[in-house]
């Protein structure tokens, strides 16, 4: 006898039993896997045939896409996980909150990868950190906009507190590369002395 989640029609998942939750969430992240893998091997593709002073940005503008396909389709398999979690546990008791909030520290995190990824001082390093930026920018409008109203309780401060907690190594990370970089330019007294 298959345990089943729920009443029909109560949600996500209603009315099926974990076995066929359990499928949906591993096929969903098998086609995300899927899709990024896609969007990486394009890059790769068009980098190997475009100019040689562009090939990195071509790989970049791939890997970008790739993440933010990553991250939009990353809600559907997460839910679907955390409702086989709740219909074989009980535990979270909404599944699909959960799975918003899961997901929503799942961008954050994958995002703070690329832009860990993206220090440099070339060109594609730039194209990879300025859409980092503005991906978590989305990411924390969603956050604020949208999780504020649909997550509640624990789940609700587990969001925002991780990902400002990703936030502050992301900058901690980021502020130690700029330290151990070497300028280009003097800094301040150097740049006003006059030369002999």
């Amino acid at each position: 006898m298959a345990s089943r989640t729920g009443s029909p029609g109560s949600g996500p998942g209603a009315g099926l039993d974990v076995g066929e939750i359990v499928t949906a969430a591993v096929t969903g992240l098998a086609e995300l896997g899927l899709v990024v893998l896609v969007l990486v091997l394009l890059g790769e593709v068009a980098a190997v045939h475009s100019s040689r002073p562009h090939q990195g940005l071509a790989r970049s503008g791939w890997t970008v896409a790739g993440v933010a396909a990553g991250c939009l389709l990353l809600q559907g398999p997460v839910i679907a996980a955390c409702t086989a979690l709740t219909a074989a546990t009980g535990f979270p008791s909404d599944a699909e909150v959960a799975g918003r909030g899961v997901t929503t520290l799942l961008m954050a995190v994958v995002v703070t990868g690329l832009l860990l990824r993206s220090r440099g001082s070339d060109r594609a390093s730039a194209a990879r950190r300025t859409s980092g930026y503005v991906l978590m920018g989305v990411i924390l409008v969603k956050l604020c906009l949208y999780d504020l109203v649909v997550l509640h309780g624990v789940i609700r401060v587990v969001a925002f507190i991780g990902v400002g907690l990703l936030m502050l190594g992301l900058a901690t990370v980021y502020s130690r590369s700029l330290r151990s970089m070497p300028h280009a330019r003097p800094s301040g007294d150097e740049a006003t002395r006059p030369q002999r």
